[in-house]
């Protein structure tokens, strides 16, 4: 699947971490992918993520629903879902 090449994903680490927030993109671990009957496709994206706080550094995950369909210049992004963002567990 284009969507995905793991050469993009290390780009968005790098895009969406955020150094003044103290936010850091650490791995983007897509857990799942599957072709639906409509020709849309839908992946699961793990995001793991890093911040300092006064605390120190606390780690959390995001996990992303994506909806991709193709178009005529290749895959389009349809929709953007955030499923859940919990804290890393001890």
């Amino acid at each position: 699947m284009a969507f995905w090449h793991p050469q993009e994903l290390q780009q968005y680490i790098g895009q969406f971490s955020q150094a003044q927030g103290h936010l850091s993109w650490k791995a983007i671990n897509v857990a799942g992918v599957s072709q639906e009957s409509d020709t849309s496709v839908d992946s699961f994206v793990q995001v793991d993520l890093s911040a300092n706080g006064p605390g120190g550094a606390v780690g959390g995950y995001m996990i992303w629903h994506f909806v991709t369909v193709a178009g005529q210049g290749g895959e389009i992004l349809f929709s953007v879902t955030l499923v859940d963002f919990r804290p890393a567990l001890q």
